[in-house]
């Protein structure tokens, strides 16, 4: 997978969960 793809992979289950917590995960794995 591209780095973009991955990143939209992530926004969409943001959206879907809408949790903070997945967002602060989603962050630490993208660094």
């Amino acid at each position: 997978m591209k780095y973009q793809d991955v990143t939209a992979t992530v926004e969409m289950a943001l959206e879907a969960t809408g949790l903070g917590k997945a967002k602060r995960i989603a962050c630490d794995v993208a660094a």
